[in-house]
């Protein structure tokens, strides 16, 4: 899966709550992701989902989570963008803060090396390890012993590096720049071929099904 909350909040959410930052660049990467990746056979079916509700308690992923649950669908895993627009004065390249439980510091070290391997000079990775944070929707995965991890744009809620905007009519796309968002897909891209395995048109049958489990290994 890769997954982001396509709602946003402010102090006058009502009215106006843009959203640039928190999350309109997280479902930027999801539907882009989905775009590149969707004309290409992989071993592995990806999900592209966007949730409603998280700024509200993560409700619309605790739903349709607690469905797949239910249905006993196998989950390889869950790479959730949520906040991922802007820079700060980190010094370059800015970081990516990738937050996983225990369980699921395998993925993370997958989209940390896409970082490392795709997008050397444009993000800097840090894997956090903590299985007590709550705030994305990653947390909905967690609930239901599946892997899952979030990247963000700095650790939260570091008052030197994090959003100024964040949930203020003030979130708005104008305030960011492109290169950052875009390195970060570009990382999130490589890091879900990984990990779906690509498959040469040979590993396949007439019916796109898999002839065997020996397929490549690397995006």
């Amino acid at each position: 899966y890769v997954v982001a909350h396509f709602d946003s909040t402010s102090e006058n959410r009502e009215v106006y709550a843009p959203g640039a930052d928190d999350n309109a660049s997280g479902l930027a990467a999801v539907l882009e992701s989905a775009r590149v990746l969707s004309g290409h056979p992989f071993a592995r079916t990806l999900k592209f989902v966007a949730f409603n509700g998280e700024e509200q308690g993560m409700k619309g992923s605790a739903a349709y989570v607690s469905g797949i649950a239910a249905a006993g669908e196998n989950v390889l895993g869950c790479l959730n963008f949520d906040m991922i627009a802007y820079t700060g004065g980190d010094p370059a390249p800015p970081d990516l803060a990738i937050y996983a439980n225990h369980d699921s510091l395998d993925i993370a070290s997958v989209l940390a090396a896409a970082c490392t391997a795709f997008v050397p000079d444009g993000v800097e990775p840090v894997v956090i390890e903590d299985g007590g944070v709550g705030w994305s929707d990653h947390v909905s995965f967690w609930n239901h012993g599946y892997k899952a991890l979030t990247g963000i744009e700095a650790p939260a809620w570091d008052d030197d590096e994090f959003c100024p905007w964040y949930h203020t009519t003030g979130d708005k796309v104008e305030r960011y720049g492109l290169a950052y968002p875009t390195q970060v897909t570009t990382a999130a891209v490589a890091a879900l071929a990984h990990l779906a395995v690509p498959l040469p048109p040979g590993d396949c049958n007439s019916n796109g099904i898999p002839d065997s489990c020996d397929f490549v290994s690397g995006a």
